[in-house]
């Protein structure tokens, strides 16, 4: 497939969209909905089509099927979730992030985790799930240090951006 560059394409293998910024012997710079720039090879994205991306282009019985199968999967998992997951991303713990310094907010981000793991162990939770994001891997690093101090068994995810826990 033949991309440009301004084109918005879509990750196949991950949850994100992004714009084509330059493409350079095959490699595409592509900018993710995150705001990073990441070189990627043309396998690996599909390119956005907006006329193809709404429920109408798929029929209206396509919708309410999955609209059913929805209801049924989330009445299942409220009855026997006992998972407890944690975003860390600080844009989502706190407003005015952007005038702290990078090693207040890790400590920001590391109490709230610290806290949660506190009302995991005192209720039925049998699972955290600890997403801290890829990026530099400093605030990863930290949380497997808390969590080394509690000795509970934890994997990184495949894209290394979670760690989940097992209490």
């Amino acid at each position: 497939m033949k991309f440009k560059v301004g084109d918005i394409i879509v990750f196949k293998h991950e949850k994100q969209c992004g714009t084509i910024l330059k493409i350079v012997n095959g490699k595409l710079l592509v900018k993710n909905s995150d705001g990073f720039e990441e070189i990627v090879s043309s396998n690996d994205i599909i390119l956005y089509d907006e006329n193809t991306d709404k429920v109408t282009a798929y029929g209206i019985d396509f919708d309410i099927k999955d609209n059913q199968i929805k209801k049924r999967k989330t009445k299942k998992n409220q009855r026997f979730s006992k998972v407890l997951k944690i975003d860390l991303h600080i844009e989502l713990i706190i407003d005015y992030y952007k005038e702290l310094e990078n090693h207040e907010i890790v400590n920001i981000q590391l109490k709230k985790c610290e806290n949660a793991i506190r009302k995991a162990m005192n209720t039925r939770i049998e699972k955290i799930i600890i997403v801290h994001g890829i990026g530099v891997g400093t605030l990863k690093k930290e949380v497997h240090q808390l969590l080394d101090q509690y000795n509970f068994r934890y994997y990184t995810s495949q894209d290394g951006g979670s760690t989940e826990v097992m209490l």
